[in-house]
């Protein structure tokens, strides 16, 4: 960035190998997800002496696809046709067209994203077709902010004060909450949107960073205080699976999981945390039951009680010993 008589602030790219941190302080509570546009991301709350937040987020920059076009509306697609009926304020349904026309849009209109929602996705991805798939730039980025909570209702107890995950890519569209849970397969999903080409024609790659709280994790799959395991996979439109450089790790009680290299317009990020359950020790069928072999310990085995008798045979006097003892031949019992 420059600055001189004649030219100031001028916005240069910067560099993606570069860790940007960012410390703040809040008087006012802040927990729950973060989510934004950042690549191998970590971050955690804490407070001060005082009572005060501290929030420390660090991250390395991302580029950003964005896409801009105009189309006629008497050769727009019906599905863009239908959908901008369906829009207020009104405005968006004037002039001749949908999209801005080149001779009119300023740098500021190229590089408008759609907005963090269900709509915004789909508006995006009925616009893809229309600008074949391409950007017209991609403009480097570091942006994070905060998400609706309510997300984190089941587990409140654990995610009132703290931070229970960030959530970022270099998507051009996503939604800002963490992902999805997927009850039936216990899975967690997220959806994604960007151009398949950026400005130059070469294929852009995408980025997925997420990091979650394990306690929180725990809470929201049920798992016990156990070792988790963690895997993340990418599924392209067609349900496929995409190959992808993935990172997995734990530290500070955050799991962290990354997916870099993976290919746009709309792929699934898949991430699947799984618990072994304790192993079940099996007795062989021929061993006794508790309830015998407690028997066989508490019963007293029958002792059988000694007997001394005394044999005589003239001078001779002898002493002998047993169950059930007898004088030798020869010799009396001395009553």
């Amino acid at each position: 960035m420059g600055n001189t008589y004649t030219q100031c602030a001028i916005p240069v790219a910067a560099p993606l190998d570069v860790e940007f941190s960012l410390n703040l302080r809040f008087s006012t509570k802040i927990s729950g997800w973060l989510h934004g546009r950042l690549r191998e991301v970590s971050g955690e709350i804490s407070k001060n002496s005082d009572g005060m937040q501290l929030l420390h987020v660090s991250a390395k920059f991302v580029k950003v696809p964005t896409i801009f076009g105009w189309v006629e509306k008497s050769v727009a697609p019906t599905n863009l046709t239908e959908f901008y009926g369906t829009f207020d304020p009104f405005w968006l349904n004037m002039g001749n067209g949908y999209g801005c026309p080149t001779s009119d849009c300023t740098p500021t209109s190229w590089l408008r994203n759609p907005s963090y929602s269900d709509k915004g996705m789909k508006e995006f991805a009925l616009w893809l077709p229309i600008v074949n798939n391409k950007a017209v730039a991609a403009p480097t980025t570091w942006y994070m902010r905060t998400t609706d909570n309510d997300s984190t209702a089941k587990c409140s107890a654990i995610t009132s004060e703290k931070l229970v995950g960030i959530v970022s890519t270099n998507a051009t569209a996503y939604l800002p909450g963490p992902p999805s849970f997927n009850a039936a397969d216990e899975i967690l999903d997220y959806k994604v949107l960007a151009p398949h080409y950026l400005a130059d024609g070469s294929e852009f790659l995408g980025t997925y960073d997420l990091m979650i709280d394990a306690d929180y994790a725990r809470c929201l799959y049920g798992f016990s205080s156990s070792p988790i395991k963690a895997s993340i996979s990418v599924l392209s439109e067609s349900g496929t699976v995409q190959i992808a450089t993935e990172s997995i790790f734990e530290r500070n009680n955050f799991i962290y999981l990354g997916a870099y290299g993976f290919k746009f317009s709309s792929p699934t990020i898949r991430v699947k945390l799984t618990q072994e359950k304790p192993k079940e020790v099996e007795l062989p069928k021929e061993a006794l039951k508790v309830e015998e072999k407690a028997a066989v310990i508490l019963t007293p085995k029958k002792v059988n009680k000694i007997k001394t008798i005394t044999c005589t045979k003239g001078k001779s006097v002898k002493k002998f010993s047993g169950t059930n003892p007898k004088c030798p031949l020869g010799y009396g019992k001395k009553i």
